[in-house]
C-alpha cells in the first residue's frame, strides 16, 4: 500500500522561471512560492522549492512570471546525497497540477491584443428549414 503524499499550495513565484533540459532531454523548470500566513498580528512567509517536468513545463513556463499567484497540487520528495560535508538532503515539490490565479502580477509586462467580438451568424436557420422527418 502506498502512503499518502499530496500537498497543495496557493502562493507567489519569487522569480523568474526559466526552462531547462536534463542530460537526457527531458524539459522542466524549477522555481519557488512565497505562502504568505497571517495569524492574529503576525505575519510570516514560508518559501517552497517547486519542480514542473515535462510537457507542462514547456508550455507553462512562459506564463510563470515573478510574483504570479498560482494555486499547486503537487508531491513531496526528498533528495539525498553525501559530500565532503556530510550527509545531505533537500525537500522539493513535484508539481501535478498548477492553475494560474488572479489577472497579471504588477512585474508582467504581456501585451494584451484589443478585444475582437465574435462573428455573428449571417443566415438564422429556422424551424421551418427542417426537415420533417425527425426519427423520435
Amino acid at each position: 500500500m502506498n502512503d499518502l503524499n499530496n500537498c497543495t499550495f496557493i502562493g507567489r513565484i519569487t522569480k523568474v522561471v526559466e526552462l531547462q533540459y536534463t542530460n537526457n532531454g527531458i524539459p522542466f523548470s524549477k522555481f519557488s512560492i512565497a505562502v504568505n500566513k497571517k495569524k492574529k498580528d503576525k505575519e510570516s512567509v514560508s518559501f517552497f522549492n517547486m519542480v514542473i517536468w515535462g510537457k507542462t513545463a514547456e508550455n507553462l513556463t512562459q506564463y510563470l512570471s515573478k510574483g504570479k499567484l498560482v494555486s499547486i497540487i503537487c508531491e513531496a520528495c526528498q533528495s539525498r546525497w553525501e559530500n565532503d560535508e556530510g550527509a545531505q538532503s533537500r525537500i522539493e515539490f513535484n508539481v501535478q497540477s498548477i492553475q494560474l490565479l488572479g489577472g497579471e502580477s504588477k512585474n508582467e509586462s504581456v501585451q494584451r491584443k484589443p478585444y475582437q467580438p465574435v462573428k455573428h451568424v449571417e443566415k438564422y436557420v429556422g424551424p421551418e428549414e427542417f426537415v420533417d422527418d425527425i426519427p423520435f
